[in-house]
């Protein structure tokens, strides 16, 4: 009799909160980074260089949206002296709210940021649905070059 009680009892609850879960639906955008394992075109990051480029960007991707997933994959692409580059990558993807100019424009300077810090020809990212190479200005990049090749440093002007 007891037992009984207590699946009738069961039942109810059951029926009076229909999920016995939570369910939050996420936003309908997503975005995502392929973030390169190499510095340049042919120069790999070592282990621990590439975990704190991928978790650098997974933590700003996740101050943003809240968190993001990552998929290793592997990916070619033609480098602008023609050579065919294939590389490991690494994919982060979020689900968030893309309607905002200012949160689009934060996506957008991550990437170039990624593209500049490992001085990339370009970084692909899909912005709700929309594929995107983001690459630096020609004159920021042989800056950049410039200062690589030379290993200049800041001069104090005093």
């Amino acid at each position: 009799m007891y037992e009984v009680h207590m699946q009738e009892q069961s039942m109810k609850l059951l029926q009076q909160h229909r999920r016995p879960f939570q369910v939050t639906e996420l936003p309908r955008s997503s975005f995502s980074i392929y973030v390169p394992s190499t510095l340049g075109v042919s120069t790999s990051l070592d282990v621990a260089q590439r975990d704190r480029v991928v978790t650098g960007m997974a933590r700003m991707l996740a101050e943003l949206a809240g968190g993001c997933t990552a998929t290793e994959g592997s990916g070619f692409y033609l480098s602008h002296s023609g050579r065919i580059v294939q590389e490991d990558v690494t994919i982060l993807q979020s689900h968030m709210d893309l309607s905002q100019e200012e949160v689009r424009e934060e996506l957008l300077s991550m990437a170039h940021f990624l593209c500049i810090m490992l001085q990339q020809e370009s970084v692909l990212v899909n912005l709700g649905g929309s594929p995107m190479l983001i690459a630096p200005r020609p004159k920021l990049n042989s800056l950049l070059q410039l200062w690589n090749q030379h290993q200049l440093e800041p001069r104090s002007t005093f």
